[in-house]
């Protein structure tokens, strides 16, 4: 993001930037209220906002994210199968209405059934401190790593 945001800067240095964290469900809402030129949002957001054309710019891997003190924190590859019956910390329906769904999705097909025995609408800086306080694990987008 940084090396595309200083070309585009570059290229048209009269056009302001400003960049917002926002959940899906409150990027669709500027959106559609005409405050967003550009949205840059999961695939799975599961909204429509008239007037924006959609663009695939890339297709994120999913990681499993975890404290450094977690049992599975050593290992450099986990197989989806080690993710049967482990906790999990999901993001929240309310503000991200995908999240639930897609994990399920794309774990299926492994014959694992995500277990979160919480989920966190405030957002990723939330899900980490929850990840840290309870010694939890969640699956993300590899861009949300820290």
């Amino acid at each position: 993001m940084p090396g595309a945001l200083e070309r585009f800067q570059s290229a048209t240095p009269r056009v302001r930037i400003e960049l917002c964290d926002l959940s899906p469900r409150e990027m669709a809402d500027l959106a559609r209220q005409g405050q967003l030129d550009l949205l840059i949002a999961p695939a799975d957001a599961n909204f429509s906002v008239p007037g924006f054309q959609w663009i695939e710019l890339r297709r994120l891997t999913l990681v499993l994210v975890m404290p450094a003190i977690h049992p599975l924190a050593k290992l450099t590859k986990i197989a989806p199968t080690r993710l049967r019956d482990l906790p999990l910390v999901g993001l929240g329906r309310e503000n991200f209405p995908g999240y639930l769904a897609r994990m399920r999705a794309v774990l299926k097909p492994f014959g694992v059934r995500p277990r979160f025995v919480t989920t966190v609408n405030d957002g990723v800086s939330a899900m980490f401190a929850e990840l840290e306080a309870n010694n939890l694990a969640a699956v993300l987008a590899d861009g949300l790593r820290t």
